[in-house]
């Protein structure tokens, strides 16, 4: 897509799917002057649209609150929570501190 249509396409997003707990995530890197980002949660994903100027810092809230409340009738040591607790930080840690 990068190569055929870079100017139809802003960016890549590929979804990190693993058994792992924590499993190692590809840095970005670009194609035609187009980002693959590579993600784990959706928040993860809406913070990497927010740093490369996709998404502006609410539109990431947005994305941080919806998918909290996806998992409320989930259990709270399900590996999904971790991972949303790790990009959450991530969030904060760069965009400054929110509620969740």
């Amino acid at each position: 897509m990068l190569y055929e249509y870079p100017d139809l396409v802003q960016a890549v997003f590929l979804h990190v799917v693993s058994e792992l707990p924590r499993p190692l995530i590809p840095s970005p890197r670009l194609i035609n002057g187009r980002p693959i980002l590579f993600f784990r949660t959706y928040i993860g994903a809406a913070v990497l649209a927010c740093q490369w100027g996709l998404i502006d810092r609410d539109g990431m809230m947005r994305v941080a609150a919806s998918a909290q409340d996806a998992l409320n009738n989930v259990d709270k040591s399900s590996d999904k929570w971790n991972d949303l607790y790790y990009d959450l930080m991530k969030a904060e840690k760069t965009f400054g501190a929110f509620s969740h």
